[in-house]
């Protein structure tokens, strides 16, 4: 079985292993703290969630949790994980992704948010 973060039910995202070596790569950094979701993140989902597609709410957390990523960790974890990005910028966006739905799913396991035969991205 496949590592996964806490509260996350794999509906959504499929392989966390990015998230895990950057979580790895990250430790004893700023950036490693960053890269957990917490109560505000999920303040945050209550108020954007009510009325949004499950993608256009993906997205629109992917962008906003972009920020807490470091683009270089970011590019190494993704070549440990054995998966290519074009640059630092776009593995930044990779790993912000899997954290948004993470986010996404530990909301629904918390009753925060409902989404039903969702088919990952």
């Amino acid at each position: 079985m496949s590592w996964k973060p806490f509260f996350a039910s794999g509906k959504l995202v499929k392989d966390y292993e990015p998230l895990k070596k950057y979580l790895e790569l990250s430790k004893g950094t700023d950036a490693y703290e960053r890269a957990f979701i917490g109560e505000e993140d999920f303040r945050r989902l209550k108020e954007v969630a009510h009325g949004k597609k499950l993608g256009e709410l993906w997205d629109e957390l992917t962008e906003e949790l972009k920020e807490r990523i470091d683009p270089q960790i970011a590019l190494e974890a993704l070549r440990e994980a054995g998966l290519e990005a074009e640059d630092p910028e776009t593995a930044r966006k990779e790993i912000a992704k899997l954290l948004a739905g993470w986010l996404l799913e530990a909301g629904e396991e918390w009753d925060i948010i409902r989404f039903k035969d969702v088919t990952p991205e």
